[in-house]
């Protein structure tokens, strides 16, 4: 199988600029720029297709006109596709003066066969239409679709709750990144007149600290999640820093767009996930539309719903007049600024920052997560109506539970208004993996009577702030490799050739000495059972202790009394008060026989 070629260019092209008359009213709906990838099939003969031979697809031609004075409002489409092919990052920044109301739609193309990505070389004298290439005999992936007018181009539309993922099979072949955070450039005041004007100086790895030729310092953008319409509708219509892709393919900034802002991302990366058998050609062609509110003329945000800017669809114009309204000042919303991990994590902790808004003459009175619909942590709470204040407004910690994590951020106001904040990543905590003891590495521990040790592992303990591959490196440097851990407690299970007691003591000795762990030891075990549990309790012994037998420690001990080293047990077996402050506990929400009185009863076994 050949290496497959990727991308081999950038192509802009503008459309006719409207012209705007008014102090402050300003749109523009000709930001429009194509990026391309092809190559060979995994099955083809022939080469790949020249890059030189790319037609120009022009979906209209116009000529520039001034764009808005000093102190009016503007804005630019950022989007900077790497050689690679692999990041492509759109966003629209907002230089101006005025808050500004922007969407995006991506339309998609591909097609695959002999002369794949070859253009229009020509045009019809008559009636100015492309002339197909004659070498090209690629079959387009959508039926209607037309290398060489992007107007025919598929908007990608997504699939129910999958933002990245549409129906016309594109994504057979192309996994999108959406979303997330950059460092960007803002574009040069010499561009700004120029409407069409599409920015590509951003690379991906830019940093705080990077200046531009012009020394220009890097500014971030907005961090972004992207939400369908239906999950947005299902969310509450709320207002904040995500997009949302209608079934028409757009996709708006839900909310204003403040001057010296960024939207975050919309598109980031692009993998090609399998390789067709022919030769193919991928485009994509993002337009862009920017406009502000003034509702006194007619050049704003309502031309969204001009049949030649695109149109919108009824829940796209809810979508907009909800962030007019929201400019106003009447909506409370919350925003997480924090990204959150996606795939397996093994840190239970994501400490956050989020702006809260309250309603119209109220005050934010509680802010709080619940996680997978039933583990719910309070990050804020104001002192208001004798309550103890608690948490700082606008931060907080969460705790990640086991497995999944579905989360959603609610603020509360004083006037007892609610908004939401979903986060769509559903990180997966992974608490951690023991592996079963092999009885034939169990020895008996010449030390302590009635103990056994693992002969092929110990246990570390790493210290705070001690990394997995740390932690790998200290394994391998004693001929090791992590074969479990406990990630809540840092314990890691490192296994070994066989060794004696005393060849694993010096195997603990020498990971101590690395100062990654607080405690190095072997792996022991504890037979239940009289006078060999790990208990000096004295009743044990005469069978007084029933209880234990009743709730199955002996078992517990057995299984997992070699791991228990680091856990305090606590228990609380008495009455609770249910109306404290800081429980909050409503009454119905407690199954008790003997509550809420404090009794006599007692969880003896427990106990």
């Amino acid at each position: 199988m050949r290496e497959k070629k990727k991308f081999v260019g950038i192509v802009i092209f503008s459309v006719i600029v409207l012209i705007v008359t008014g102090t402050f009213a300003w749109s523009s709906f000709s930001s429009q720029t194509i990026s391309l990838w092809f190559g060979e099939g995994a099955g083809s003969i022939a080469g790949s297709t020249d890059s030189g031979n790319q037609g120009t697809g022009d979906p209209g031609s116009g000529t520039p006109v001034a764009g808005p004075r000093e102190s009016e409002p503007g804005g630019t489409l950022h989007d900077y596709h790497s050689e690679d092919g692999e990041y492509k990052q759109t966003h629209i920044e907002n230089w101006g003066s005025e808050p500004l109301f922007v969407r995006i739609r991506l339309d998609e193309y591909m097609e695959m066969g002999s002369g794949a990505g070859l253009c229009s070389i020509a045009t019809d004298g008559n009636t100015g239409e492309s002339i197909a290439n004659p070498q090209n005999l690629a079959k387009p992936l959508v039926n209607g679709t037309n290398i060489d007018d992007p107007r025919t181009w598929e908007p990608h539309a997504p699939v129910d709750d999958s933002a990245n993922v549409c129906e016309a099979g594109f994504h057979d072949f192309w996994e999108w990144e959406m979303g997330g955070q950059k460092y960007y450039f803002p574009a040069a005041e010499e561009h700004r007149t120029n409407k069409s004007f599409v920015d590509t100086n951003s690379p991906p790895d830019l940093t705080s600290d990077s200046v531009n030729e012009a020394g220009v310092q890097a500014r971030q953008t907005r961090l972004a999640q992207v939400l369908t319409m239906a999950q947005w509708r299902m969310d509450g219509s709320p207002v904040g820093d995500f997009w949302v892709i209608d079934t028409d393919g757009w996709s708006y900034w839900a909310a204003p767009l403040n001057p010296g802002e960024s939207t975050g991302l919309l598109l980031n990366k692009i993998t090609q996930v399998t390789q067709p058998e022919e030769d193919y050609f991928y485009g994509i062609n993002v337009i862009a539309q920017m406009a502000t509110r003034d509702l006194d003329d007619f050049d704003n945000y309502m031309r969204f719903g001009d049949e030649e800017n695109g149109g919108w669809t009824e829940d796209g114009q809810a979508l907009i007049e909800r962030i007019v309204n929201h400019h106003i000042g009447s909506d409370i919303s919350i925003i997480v600024h924090t990204p959150f991990p996606s795939g397996t994590i093994i840190d239970n902790i994501v400490d956050v920052t989020y702006t809260a808004t309250p309603g119209t003459g109220s005050i934010i009175t509680e802010v709080s997560y619940l996680i997978n619909s039933h583990a719910e942590e309070l990050l804020y709470l104001a002192g208001v109506d004798g309550i103890t204040p608690r948490g700082i407004l606008g931060e907080g910690r969460v705790l990640l539970v086991p497995g999944y994590n579905e989360i959603v951020f609610t603020v509360r106001d004083s006037a007892g208004n609610t908004a939401n904040y979903t986060v769509y990543q559903r990180p997966y905590y992974e608490f951690g993996t023991i592996p079963r003891i092999d009885m034939a590495f169990v020895e008996q521990m010449s030390s302590a009577q009635g103990v056994s040790f693992v002969s092929n592992r110990v246990i570390a303990v790493a210290n705070p702030g001690v990394n997995m591959e740390e932690v790998n490196s200290a394994a391998e440097s004693i001929g090791g490799r992590i074969s479990g851990q406990v990630n809540l407690l840092r314990w890691h299970i490192i296994e070994v050739d066989s060794q004696t007691e005393d060849g694993l003591l010096d195997i603990c000795a020498e990971l101590m000495a690395t100062g990654l762990f607080s405690r190095v030891s072997l792996d022991m075990i504890y037979r239940a059972g009289t006078n060999t549990a790990p208990t000096d309790d004295p009743w044990w012994g005469n069978g007084n202790q029933w209880g234990l037998d009743a709730i199955s420690v002996p078992q517990a001990w057995r299984d997992y009394g070699h791991l228990m080293n680091e856990i305090t047990l606590g228990i609380v077996d008495d009455g609770v008060r249910y109306t404290h402050m800081d429980l909050l506990i409503p009454r119905e929400n407690i199954r008790s026989a003997h509550a809420p009185g404090h009794t006599n009863q007692s969880s003896t076994s427990c106990s």
